[in-house]
């Protein structure tokens, strides 16, 4: 079967990005935010200063704004990778330059999620693991979340960078993904072990 592929261009300031969190320090949030929206100026189809500038924006405590930027965020992906309203068939994760847009999909599923409406945030991670397969992000995890009735917060819980918490969400995968053949057989059928 073939497939329409999206694939970003390079984006010219991702070098800099990069440079602007190497250079501050956790007390210098408003001058490392003015940069990243300078760079988002610059750039607006670069999706890592808006997603950055949210989570700053969340550190802080402005949730609204952060949530805000977030499906601003959504917004520009939509625009940049949908073509007459159609998603491609996929944005996979292995391009370096798609990464950010993979990334802006996932925290607008996950804001969605936090904000009470887990089945829409279904929706977005439903495309998601339909545009990037390998599903390098684990948003089938997340999937499996909601279906269990897991609330974001406590999927967050069992999502440490630790491997007991990495595991966990693979056992119950492994344990409970064939309870819900809507959404996992046919993945399970090209992708599971």
């Amino acid at each position: 079967m073939e497939y329409l592929e999206f694939e970003d261009r390079p984006h010219p300031y991702d070098d800099q990005y990069y440079e602007y969190f190497d250079q501050f320090e956790r007390g210098e949030l408003i001058q490392l935010m003015d940069l990243l929206k300078e760079l988002d100026k610059l750039d607006p189809t670069y999706m890592h200063p808006i997603l950055s500038i949210a989570d700053l924006l969340y550190e802080i405590g402005n949730e609204k704004e952060g949530d805000a930027h977030i499906a601003e965020a959504y917004r520009r992906v939509v625009e940049i990778v949908c073509v007459n309203g159609k998603w491609p068939d996929r944005l996979i994760w292995g391009w370096l330059e798609n990464r950010h847009l993979l990334r802006a999909i996932e925290a607008y599923g996950d804001m969605l999620w936090r904000r009470g409406t887990p089945n829409e945030a279904l929706a977005v991670y439903r495309q998601m693991l339909q545009l990037n397969p390998y599903d390098n992000q684990g948003v089938r995890f997340k999937m499996l979340a909601i279906r269990m009735n897991f609330t974001f917060l406590e999927h967050e819980s069992h999502n440490e960078s630790d491997n007991d918490s990495a595991n966990f969400w693979m056992r119950q995968f492994d344990t409970y993904a064939s309870e819900f053949p809507n959404d996992f057989q046919d993945w399970l059928a090209k992708y599971g072990d």
